[in-house]
């Protein structure tokens, strides 16, 4: 007994069509045969929701999102005053999360301590169900006479704020608070911005990744340089990687 396939449902794709059409028409279908059309699904499923997250990344990037820096930090060191302005923590939330809900995020963060080193991810994930996470590692920021509890939550908070804009490629408007999780001199020892504008004119994200393998180690010794060029070189491979995703065919 043969029916019409209109009883699929409209948002059905994929292998499901033919699991609903041998469904509506009665006919057999062996256990093995089923789990494979439902891998195939599921496979299926996934690359629909990656294609969806790249695609709303670039509604959101279209928002041309600008944050600026709210809070000044001043103290005194052996060598003398230190003073610098950041973005914080809640104004970069502020900024980021109510346009990036409209467009399907949310983020979570987990952290961890081994060691010295305290590591926190950024989670991104969308509406459809694909995640894109970035990972940053620092040690406890023992600037400006911090006891230990307040050096670790210094460090956590600089590294939260910092995954979550790499992982939404959104940048602050002028980063100078390198030094604010053991970042070191204000000023990077090399002149960054020749890389930095090399990178942004590079086209295919898979080539601004080799640039950035190949150039990377010049910034071996120069901690600012190397937070500046690897921002600058997230940022646009995140760019790259929407607009390359938004152009394969579904």
């Amino acid at each position: 007994m043969n029916q019409e396939l209109s009883v699929i449902p409209a948002e059905q794709s994929g292998p499901m069509v033919i699991i609903q059409a041998a469904i509506a028409s009665g006919a057999a279908m062996d256990v093995d045969r089923l789990a494979q059309l439902m891998e195939m699904q599921f496979k299926w499923d996934k690359e629909q929701a990656r294609k969806q997250y790249f695609a709303a990344m670039i509604g959101l990037k279209k928002l041309n999102l600008i944050i600026t820096h709210d809070k000044k930090v001043g103290f005194e060191t052996k060598g003398g005053k230190t003073s610098y302005t950041h973005a914080s923590l809640g104004h970069v939330c502020d900024s980021i999360v109510k346009a990036a809900a409209e467009h399907g995020f949310s983020h979570s963060w987990a952290t961890r301590q081994e060691g010295s080193m305290i590591r926190v991810t950024c989670m991104l994930t969308h509406a459809a169900g694909h995640t894109e996470s970035e990972s940053m590692e620092a040690p406890p920021d023992a600037s400006g006479g911090k006891n230990s509890i307040q050096q670790i939550k210094s460090t956590i908070t600089y590294l939260q704020r910092s995954t979550l804009l790499a992982v939404t490629g959104t940048a602050t408007t002028d980063d100078d608070d390198g030094r604010g999780a053991g970042g070191g001199d204000e000023e990077p020892k090399i002149d960054v911005r020749p890389y930095i504008a090399a990178v942004l004119a590079i086209d295919k994200d898979d080539v601004a990744r080799d640039y950035y393998r190949a150039n990377v180690k010049v910034f071996d010794d120069d901690k600012v340089g190397y937070k500046l060029f690897r921002a600058a070189t997230e940022a646009h491979r995140t760019n790259l990687q929407a607009k390359e995703a938004a152009t394969v065919p579904s």
